[in-house]
């Protein structure tokens, strides 16, 4: 299935899914039909706050959506993938947590596949509100970007454990009706706060200016690096194969992901690395060899470097 949207707004999305699929909103929250799938959408609205939508569906067929976002505002955020199902076989690399700092405007094109779970939350503050929140005298690129630019930007992180934590919380608790709004407003700000300090830990560099098509590219780029964790990405390679320059796509990669693509590359096999030990079906041995570690002990020093625990010991505590 196949939607086009246009919309400004996370009630606008809801709102034009429902239509498309014959589904009815209620109180902001609409349930997914039995005919297309399990498990609801949920617009909440916040007077003078941001606005929180909430996704958790599987969905029986394939859904791709092209959102037109010309004449939207404010800055989005979208926290993907709280919830780690391990009997996800086929896209446990994809469901990595990971969060997403973009401007209103950008378009995108977004594919959801079929009998795949899908649970994120999306955050969208007015750019004055977000002001009120950070200092806007902070003189880091990445700041001056989101506060005060008129151009498209968008910046990833992977998800951190506290990120985590807030994220479970909005989707679990249940609190009282006259402090629903509240509960939502001081866990939306947490959430923002969490992801501009892990922002912040970015090398101060200078920012370039981006449009859909760059974006779209280099978002292929770092879908192709993880589609094979055995393998190491070759810049002259993905470069060429995207037709984009190498210091251009080291530069964008580094830019939206903050990291560089081998970098990136090693953060996301360790995470991932983490994810299969968790689960528990294959041996530390197994693990090491399919991400394409021919010495286990190298695998060993890695691992420890990046979770602070060597992975046997990892898989005790986990």
């Amino acid at each position: 299935m196949i939607l086009e949207i246009n919309c400004e707004s996370p009630e606008g999305l809801i709102s034009a899914i429902a239509k498309a699929i014959d589904a009815l909103v209620v109180d902001g929250t609409m349930q997914i039909p039995p005919l297309y799938g399990t498990g609801y959408i949920k617009g909440i609205s916040i007077p003078n706050g941001p606005t929180i939508m909430i996704r958790q569906y599987e969905l029986k067929e394939e859904l791709n959506i092209s959102t037109n976002a010309t004449g939207a505002s404010g800055i989005v955020l979208t926290f993907h993938n709280i919830y780690h199902d391990k009997d996800d076989k086929k896209n446990q690399k994809t469901s990595l947590p990971f969060a997403q700092i973009e401007s209103g405007g950008v378009d995108y094109q977004e594919l959801f596949p079929s009998k795949t779970k899908f649970n994120t939350i999306i955050i969208m503050i007015d750019v004055e509100q977000l002001r009120t929140l950070i200092n806007p005298k902070n003189d880091r690129t990445e700041m001056q970007d989101i506060l005060f630019s008129d151009k498209p930007f968008i910046f990833e992180e992977l998800i951190s454990p506290e990120m985590h934590n807030v994220a479970n919380q909005i989707l679990t608790t249940i609190a009282p009706p006259h402090l629903q709004d509240f509960f939502y407003r001081i866990k939306a700000e947490e959430l923002i706060y969490l992801l501009f300090s892990v922002l912040e830990k970015r090398d101060n560099l200078s920012a370039y200016p981006l449009n859909n098509d760059d974006i779209k590219k280099i978002y292929l780029i770092r879908d192709k690096v993880i589609e094979d964790l055995s393998v190491k990405p070759n810049l002259m390679q993905l470069a060429k194969t995207y037709g984009m320059g190498e210091s251009k796509v080291t530069r964008l990669f580094r830019q939206i992901f903050g990291n560089s693509i081998y970098n990136y590359y090693q953060t996301f096999r360790m995470d991932y690395a983490g994810n299969l030990i968790r689960d528990k079906n294959l041996s530390i041995a197994e693990i090491g060899y399919q991400l394409g570690f021919s010495n286990l002990s190298h695998f060993a020093r890695l691992f420890e470097k990046h979770h602070g625990l060597k992975p046997k010991k990892y898989a005790r505590v986990n």
